[in-house]
Parts: structure tokens; C-alpha cells; sequence
């Protein structure tokens, strides 16, 4: 089971109506600051708590209702409630929330929905309904919750929501198990009897030594308001009481401290190593998987660091959901082509993602994703470009007496920027010898190509140095040149 596409309509940033797919192993939101990634979390984490609309329509028409809807896909109809399954349809649920307020007829009453109730769609028609509609089916609020359990890990948060030891907070869940299996034993058994004997019999232990304190406040009691007897009583506290109130220690050097006194990085380190263990211990116990939405991982972590989590978060996405922002190369090169998905987020009036289906390279390029996201020209995507089209040129030219990269220079590329001064350059080739031949017009990704794949061509300060602005200029020809052909 697994979200497979979500839309948002009017939702903070995304202004209009936006579908967004995803694949059911590691999903990267990758595009520069501002650009909405952090705000599918927020989306992702709305269907399941909610908020006003007020918080979340988007500001440029804050008149206009606001939604997400996500379809719930690969859905077992076995861990699915009897009265919820016509809600399946294709093994998948649609779970949406709306600001929009309407009445609808479901089981021949009118119901009421608005923000505050999410909504699953029912495909089923019948006398009252000519097609299906969303509805507000009794007890689904807390259904959706345990089907969609997101553990959020967001870059600007205090990490010591993973160091709370609460029943229901990630580390509290993780040790529950073992809990409930300790109460059982013979050691927390004759804790329990200590706790009686030293807080709950009166002739001894801690109720003795309030005895006169209590005494006073009967007299008084007894002076003021009339003959009653007041006592205490010290219930025998739960097992996660105790736990509740423990925390985190690092050992160092013989030194122990609080892990809250420690730097941010080995405290997000920390809350990594958590979820993993959590996501592989709660699969022995658990019918469903998991979502794990991971704000920027590679904060606080050196690159080798960074590899360790992701090959952790490939192996545990077998099983469990991921969705993860990043501007990491070292987090992106863990892209599997079959497996994950990349959506590109761009800095615009309505922040339309751009869905890796939409890019020039069917096998997952990260110097395109790099140039598409951050605008930022790279070496390696120039020559992937270059390469493209010269396989074109050469499998669209079988007559052609030489497929050699000057031919494809000559005969494909010169031709193509003759209008273009910011397109061509002078520049000197080397004769086998290694001396120079005299400067002469290339086309400037011809140039480009040769200067990355021949460093030599630099030496003695001959050709000009080959800039980002060359770079940028070159691949968006060759972009627009790809999609001609």
C-alpha cells in the first residue's frame, strides 16, 4: 500500500490545481529555497490533522477553497473495515480534505461537510446518487489516521521530539513492545511491591512521614468546615510513566551528557537511527507500512554519512513509503530509475512541478535534475546532451562518409548556430604532435565538449576559459535543438 498521486488545489504555495505522482519506494522534492517542497509535507500531513482554512489557502486567492486529495493505492481489502470497503475501488481509496462546505445525501440523510471532517470517496450509485461522491462515513477520521501514519523529520525541528519518551511520540511507540512484555517480570514485580510498601501503607515509608502535615490540614478542615476526614492516596503509576520521563545520553570520554547539550548534527542523527530501527521492528507487528516525509537528511551530515542513510532508506522502502526534499547530489546519485521518483519544484506564480516524465533523459540524469532544480549548469549534463545528439545525428545519417566528431561538427552543429554570435567562438584544435593549429570557428558546444574531454587545449593560456554562462548558454541550444528533433 502506498500513495501514488496526490492533487492539491489552491494549498499554500500551489495556487490552481496540481497532480503530482509518486512511486511506492523514495520520492525526492528537489528544487531551490521557496519553492514548495517542504509545503507537500504540510499537504501530506493536512488530510490526516487538519487545520483552518485560513492557514493553508494559498494568499493570492484566499477567497477560493482549498484541498488535497491523495489516492491510496495496492490496498489490502483484508485490513480494511467491513463498512469502508465499497470505498475501494481499483485497490484504491481516494482520501481528500476541503474547505468547501456542502450537504450531501449519504444513506438517505443529509450530511454536512466541511474542513474539519475528512472525506473518502464512494464509487457506488445507487437511487439518491447518479454518480459516487465523497463522503464523511462514521469512524473514518481514525481509520485514515492509522493508515497514514507520517513520521516527519523537518529540517527546522526541535529534535527532542525524538528524545520524548511519551506512548505517543516515535521513541515511546518503539519501546512499547517491550514494556508491556517487562511489567511481566520478577524484577518489575518487586519494584511495583517497593512502590506500595514506600508510598501506599500508612504505619511506614513516605505516608508516615506526612502523617502530621495531614494531621494539620484535618484539624483545620475540621475547625472551618465541619468534621471530615481528608487522606492521600498514591496510585500505583503505569510503566510509561516512568518511561515518559527518561532521556537520551552520550558517553564520551568517559564523559556523560544529556544528548540535548550535544551538537545538531549527532542529534538528527540520532532521530535518523530511530526511525530506522522503528521501521524495521514495527514491520513484524504491523499489517500496513509506514510514511516517513524527511526534510533535507543531508543537514549536519558529511557525505559519507549521507550514502549510509540513503542505502538504509533504500532497503527499508521495500516495505515503507518514502518522501524526502534534499539539494544533496550525494543524497540524489541513490536514485534508482525503477524504484524511486523525482518531482522538480520551480519558484513561480503557481510552483507547477515538473514530473521526471516531462525531462529530455528516460534514465534519471542528476545533471539534468541539478540544471532543471537549481538552475545550476553542470559539466557532466553538457556533455550527456552532446552525446544525445550526436548518437541522433549518427543513427539519422547511415550514408554519411564519416560519423567522426568533427563531421558531426561540420555537417550538424555549424549549421545550426550560424545566427547566433553567443554561439560561436574562435578556438585552436592541436595537431597530433601537440602543437597548435591556427584559431578557428567552432560552434560553442563543440568548443565546450572539447575543452571538458581535452584539458590540454587550455595549456599555455590558449582558448578562452570556459565559464558557467558558456555552459548555460550551450545546453539551453542544445535543449531546444533535442526537442526539434
Amino acid at each position: 500500500m502506498y500513495i501514488s498521486k496526490m492533487i492539491l488545489n489552491n494549498f499554500k504555495s500551489f495556487k490552481g490545481t496540481h497532480e503530482i505522482n509518486f512511486s511506492n519506494g523514495v520520492n525526492y522534492f528537489v528544487g531551490n529555497n521557496n519553492s514548495g517542497k517542504t509545503t507537500l509535507f504540510y499537504a501530506l500531513e493536512f488530510i490526516t490533522g487538519g487545520a483552518s482554512k485560513s492557514d493553508v489557502v494559498s494568499n493570492t486567492c484566499p477567497k477560493e477553497d482549498v484541498s488535497v486529495e491523495i489516492y491510496l493505492s495496492d490496498v489490502n481489502k483484508e485490513i480494511i473495515p467491513q463498512k469502508y470497503q465499497r470505498c475501494i475501488q481499483n485497490n484504491t481509496i481516494r482520501i481528500k480534505r476541503s474547505s468547501k462546505e456542502e450537504t450531501i445525501i449519504q444513506n438517505g440523510k443529509p450530511v454536512t461537510l466541511n474542513i474539519k471532517k475528512v472525506r473518502v470517496y464512494n464509487p457506488e450509485k445507487n437511487e439518491e446518487k447518479l454518480e459516487g461522491q465523497f463522503e464523511n462515513i462514521s469512524g473514518i477520521d481514525k481509520t485514515i489516521k492509522e493508515l497514514l501514519s507520517f513520521t516527519t523529520v523537518y529540517a527546522e525541528m526541535q529534535n527532542n521530539e525524538f528524545q520524548n519518551f511519551g506512548s505517543t511520540k516515535i521513541t515511546g511507540k518503539l519501546i512499547e513492545q517491550i514494556s508491556r512484555n517487562f511489567v511481566e517480570t520478577e524484577i518489575y514485580k518487586t519494584f511495583i511491591a517497593s512502590y506500595e510498601k514506600a508510598f501506599r501503607t500508612d504505619k511506614e515509608g513516605f505516608k508516615e512521614n506526612l502523617s502530621q502535615t495531614l494531621s494539620s490540614i484535618n484539624s483545620t478542615m475540621n475547625d472551618q468546615f465541619g468534621n471530615v476526614q481528608i487522606g492521600i492516596n498514591f496510585n500505583i503509576p503505569d510503566i510509561h510513566d516512568f518511561i515518559k520521563n527518561a532521556n537520551f545520553t552520550v558517553k564520551e570520554n568517559k564523559k556523560e551528557t544529556n544528548i540535548s547539550e550535544n551538537g545538531n548534527g549527532l542529534q538528527r542523527a540520532l532521530a535518523f537511527s530511530i526511525i530506522q530501527v522503528f521501521a524495521k521492528q514495527s514491520r513484524q507487528n504491523k499489517q500496513f507500512p509506514l510514511f516517513f516525509l524527511l526534510d533535507e537528511p543531508e543537514l549536519y551530515l558529511h557525505p559519507k554519512a549521507q550514502d549510509n542513510l540513503l542505502n538504509a532508506i533504500n532497503d527499508l522502502s521495500e516495505f515503507d513509503q518514502f518522501f524526502i526534499t534534499t539539494h544533496s547530489p550525494y543524497i540524489l546519485r541513490h536514485l534508482r530509475n525503477n524504484k524511486d521518483k523525482v518531482i522538480i519544484l520551480n519558484k513561480s506564480d503557481k510552483n507547477s512541478p515538473i514530473d521526471t516524465n516531462d525531462l529530455i533523459f528516460d534514465s534519471i540524469s542528476i545533471g539534468e535534475i541539478t540544471y532543471k532544480a537549481f538552475h545550476v549548469p553542470t559539466a557532466d549534463f553538457h556533455s550527456e546532451l552532446f552525446t544525445k545528439l550526436y548518437v541522433h545525428w549518427v543513427e539519422t545519417t547511415p550514408t554519411q562518409e564519416s560519423h567522426g566528431i568533427n563531421a558531426f561538427e561540420k555537417d550538424f552543429l555549424l549549421p545550426k548556430v550560424q545566427d547566433n554570435p553567443d554561439l560561436i567562438k574562435l578556438m585552436q584544435e592541436r595537431y597530433n604532435a601537440g602543437k597548435f593549429k591556427p584559431s578557428k570557428q567552432h560552434s560553442l558546444p563543440f568548443i565546450i565538449r572539447n575543452t571538458i574531454d581535452h584539458p590540454e587545449l587550455r595549456e599555455g593560456g590558449h582558448n578562452f576559459p570556459i565559464t558557467d554562462q558558456d555552459l548555460k548558454i550551450s545546453i539551453d541550444f542544445m535543449i531546444k535543438l533535442q526537442k526539434t528533433i
